[in-house]
């Protein structure tokens, strides 16, 4: 596996590594959305990264590049292209305390691992119990004690999707791209939330698909859409609603 870096002033170092090196896979497995500022910009955005230590530890004898020297900016590695920022911090921020991500592997997508409960989570979700796939820890939240959000059964959250707020994921629900679902929603059965779409308090049920810069969200807060049945939803959808069907709206 060839890894790609870039310094700071622009200079570019490269190695390659075994893809199964350890190191490497827990760099993979460690990699978050954040934001950051990229240098030379004046503004914030949102990216994949990964951690200081993480990447020190696959550069090995070079790795005081990073943990001493802190002159990488960016890595990318594999045919996708996609550049992870690296972050420098004295120490990590927080410690999952929530959730582990398993060695088990998702059959048809193995970048995908289930998730082990590490403390009682919500009325339902024991200690101990297995969850859903993700891709990283940054797909499922775990910085507040209070977020009861949950991923469960074959429930997928992958890419730079995010999933807090004490919201639900269950049975085959899938979230993906840079989605965002919060706001104690719940997906469940064969929906999917993709693209940039936002689900904040509603219901995605069925086969329904939520994509592109969609914004299904509860207004007010208890008074919230519910997207079912094979509905596609492309805009913004809010408060008392049901999308069903082939994407009619009806109110409740």
């Amino acid at each position: 596996m060839d890894l790609h870096m870039k310094e700071f002033d622009g200079t570019t170092f490269g190695m390659s590594v075994q893809a199964s090196d350890p190191a490497f896979r827990r760099m993979k497995k460690n990699a978050f959305s954040g934001k950051v500022v990229p240098h030379g910009w004046h503004h914030e955005r949102t990216a994949r990264c990964v951690h200081a230590a993480d990447v020190a530890a696959v550069m090995g004898p070079c790795g005081w590049l990073v943990s001493e020297g802190r002159y990488m900016e960016t890595i990318r590695w594999g045919s996708d292209g996609v550049e992870h920022y690296i972050i420098y911090e004295k120490e990590l921020k927080m410690t999952n305390q929530k959730y582990e991500i398993t060695d088990i592997a998702h059959e048809k997508y193995p970048f995908l691992h289930r998730i082990r409960a590490l403390r009682d989570i919500g009325p339902t979700v024991k200690a101990g119990d297995l969850g859903g796939f993700v891709e990283h820890e940054g797909n499922l939240s775990f910085e507040s004690a209070d977020d009861e959000s949950w991923i469960a059964h074959d429930a997928i959250a992958a890419n730079a999707a995010c999933v807090e707020g004490g919201s639900l994921l269950r049975d085959r629900a899938v979230v993906c791209g840079e989605a965002h679902v919060r706001g104690g929603a719940v997906l469940l059965d064969d929906a999917r939330v993709e693209d940039y779409a936002i689900i904040d308090g509603a219901r995605v049920e069925l086969w329904a698909k939520v994509s592109a810069h969609a914004l299904v969200s509860a207004c007010p807060a208890d008074r919230f859409p519910i997207i079912s049945g094979e509905s596609v939803v492309h805009g913004i959808v809010s408060g008392n609603v049901l999308v069903t069907g082939g994407g009619g709206g009806l109110g409740r």
